[in-house]
């Protein structure tokens, strides 16, 4: 066995006393994700004379991230969910002691026969889209109905009130932009108008996923969402904020017609609507959506600086700093534009 291999078992033997011979084969290393090192492992041991294996996946935190986020705030959000309606893996283990492995992580039930899209592809889901964008905004609108304090989140993520939703949520990406190497005058612009327009507050908070787009579901070839994955950025805020990321064109750039490449905008805020309850106000959507390419921005001039500094050589790193950061950076001053020449007109 790897050392990991090894590590792993030594750790399963440490929660799972009564098990007798653990054996752990590490099957891959998922890639695609910047902000933990995810492994696929299968497990086997015997208990009670019976033999047993189960799939698991394992997600460590990097030495350096995408962005700072807290593997418990995923695994208590996997909790939580789990069984009420949205798919997501089972929550098996988490250890913040970094004795195990080197650095905190948490463990969860594998999601088999299913796999994660790429919307930077042409077609992320093929003859399926309409079934699969069906589900995920349905999923979404369900999500819209979770109170924080029922689910027990409260006791995790940071209680806000209805009115500074949107204040704290920009504060925090406005802090990051802040601290690139060099000053973003888009961005910031970008900025300046959103705090000077803000949305009104929504009717009651509730459970933001923080990072819902494709590539962050998990489907079978057959259309059927199986898990709802990368908890790590969730809290409690204004629902609208979930849509916006969702609709983003940075998901669907290639199929501009069908957000995230899967239905059309219309059909996937109809959707969204009638689950959810929430009335969408297009002003107030309208601002969030600003707020998601500014967040875009400031995820993407992240990955960038930690490759720079040398803090993390993953090539993803590289990747997000420059497409992805381009393509919100277009959107954004279109925007902006936009919104200047409206002024202009009145």
């Amino acid at each position: 066995m790897s050392t990991l291999e090894q590590q792993f078992a030594q750790y399963l033997q440490h929660r799972m006393p009564d098990a007798k011979n653990i054996e752990v084969t590490l099957t891959g290393q998922i890639f695609g994700g910047a902000s933990r090192q995810t492994y696929r492992l299968k497990v086997s041991w015997s208990a009670n004379g019976v033999e047993q294996q189960r799939g698991m996946i394992l997600r460590r935190e990097a030495e350096s991230g995408l962005i700072d986020t807290e593997g418990e705030t995923e695994f208590r959000a996997f909790e939580a969910i789990h069984g009420k309606g949205i798919p997501v893996p089972e929550a098996l283990y988490l250890e913040n002691d970094s004795h195990w492995l080197g650095r905190p992580f948490i463990v969860t039930s594998e999601i088999t026969k299913s796999r994660a899209s790429n919307p930077m592809t042409d077609d992320p889901y093929g003859v399926v889209r309409e079934k699969v964008g069906e589900q995920f905004f349905d999923y979404l609108g369900k999500l819209a109905t979770f109170d924080p304090e029922e689910l027990g989140l409260t006791r995790i993520l940071e209680p806000v009130t209805p009115e500074r939703c949107w204040e704290v949520e920009l504060k925090k990406w406005e802090t990051v932009i802040n601290q690139f190497p060099t000053p973003e005058p888009i961005a910031q612009t970008a900025i300046r108008w959103l705090r000077a327009n803000p949305p009104r507050p929504p009717e009651q908070v509730r459970v933001v996923h923080g990072d819902f787009r494709t590539g962050n579901v998990m489907a079978t070839k057959e259309g059927e969402i199986t898990a709802v994955l990368d908890w790590e950025m969730a809290h409690i805020g204004d629902p609208l904020e979930d849509l916006a990321w969702a609709i983003d064109p940075m998901w669907g750039y290639k199929q501009p017609n069908r957000v995230g490449g899967m239905i059309p905008r219309n059909e996937a805020l109809r959707i969204y609507q009638s689950r959810s309850g929430v009335a969408i106000d297009h002003t107030d959507l309208a601002w969030w959506e600003m707020f998601s390419h500014v967040k875009g921005l400031a995820i993407w001039g992240s990955a960038a600086k930690e490759f720079q500094l040398g803090n993390n050589n993953d090539p993803i790193m590289l990747v997000a700093g420059l497409a992805p950061f381009t393509t919100h950076e277009h959107i954004l001053a279109k925007k902006l534009l936009t919104q200047r020449e409206a002024r202009g007109a009145h």
